[in-house]
């Protein structure tokens, strides 16, 4: 597993969102900082943080597209922090966009509130295969217990076929990190 951990990177330059924070030429920079550093390596794994204000998740789309031997993980099922109906709107544009990228996988995390769509809208979008339920803990734990912030995705899928649960809860992050457990 370390050496699975050890080739995992992080895109610093998009940790939060809109243009106003990374200026005019956001795209390009991106651009430029995948050019060098993703496609060196094509085992290589970035986790992509942003908040899709200004419709950065698709243009953060436009930019994934041009790298498709990345692997990227969505987190925070990207960020919808503004629920106001305008925002949500950007939220799923942005979503759908990188959910178009099939080199983009989503980590389901960050929204411990019972009864909020946005788990199922992201699974929707990306697609049982893409999706994967991550934790935000400790952070998580300002809104409760990890029983009850498993509880919560438990209760979002509580639907799914078993099989359908087994890749949502694990199988689909063992595949996407490349982690070979003996037994999974």
């Amino acid at each position: 597993i370390e050496a699975d951990v050890a080739r995992m990177h992080f895109i610093n330059d998009i940790l939060d969102a809109g243009r106003d924070v990374y200026g005019d030429d956001f795209l390009a920079r991106l651009n430029a900082k995948l050019q060098t550093e993703g496609d060196r390596d094509l085992k290589r794994i970035d986790d992509l943080v942003i908040r899709p204000s200004e419709d950065l998740g698709v243009l953060a789309a436009e930019v994934v597209r041009e790298h498709p031997n990345l692997r990227i993980a969505l987190n925070h099922t990207g960020y919808p922090m503004d629920r106001s109906p305008e925002q949500l709107a950007v939220w799923r544009r942005g979503m759908e966009a990188l959910a178009a990228c099939p080199n983009v996988w989503c980590k389901l995390s960050g929204f411990p509130v019972l009864g909020e769509p946005y788990t199922l809208d992201a699974i929707r979008m990306f697609g049982v295969e893409r999706c994967m339920f991550a934790s935000n803990f400790p952070v998580d734990g300002l809104k409760g217990s990890w029983d009850y912030l498993y509880t919560v995705y438990k209760r979002a899928v509580a639907d799914f076929s078993l099989a359908d649960r087994e890749k949502l809860f694990a199988r689909n992050a063992l595949a996407f990190y490349r982690i070979d457990l003996p037994g999974a």
